[in-house]
């Protein structure tokens, strides 16, 4: 059984949303993220934000310590917040780091601030960079 309904109620054997992070090299020196929540039944979704950040972002090193987050040094409302969803959502975020990240290993950390704990959905994408390149 994949999927049954009866009455209102859907029960599906696939998970309702999903979220997706991947980096990407848009020209030498610069990463962007594109993150991606995803809903799978024609049902919407209403998140619950506790500011006006949708999303936040960390690049970890190989030695497993954040070398940048989306949101430092950035100043958001402190309001409550509903956005009803269907469909999907996307987010696309510039990385702005100080420098060119030196080859090596890394791991991009992306959420939504929405929900318990403001990590209503998140994901992590490893990914390598090599001769100033991204590999995957």
């Amino acid at each position: 059984l994949t999927e049954a309904r009866i009455g209102s109620l859907t029960f599906a054997g696939r998970p309702a949303a999903a979220f997706h992070a991947a980096v990407s090299q848009p020209e030498p020196g610069r990463l962007s993220a594109a993150l991606r929540l995803t809903l799978t039944t024609p049902e919407s979704l209403t998140l619950v934000y506790p500011s006006s950040q949708d999303y936040d972002l960390v690049l970890w090193n190989e030695q497993g310590k954040p070398i940048y987050r989306w949101s430092d040094g950035q100043a958001f409302t402190q309001a409550t917040r509903a956005r009803d969803i269907s469909g999907g959502l996307a987010h696309d975020v510039d990385i702005q780091t100080s420098e060119p990240l030196p080859d090596g290993a890394y791991v991009l950390e992306a959420w939504l601030t929405a929900g318990p704990a403001s990590r209503a959905f998140s994901s992590m994408t490893p990914f390598r960079i090599q001769d100033g390149r991204i590999t995957q």
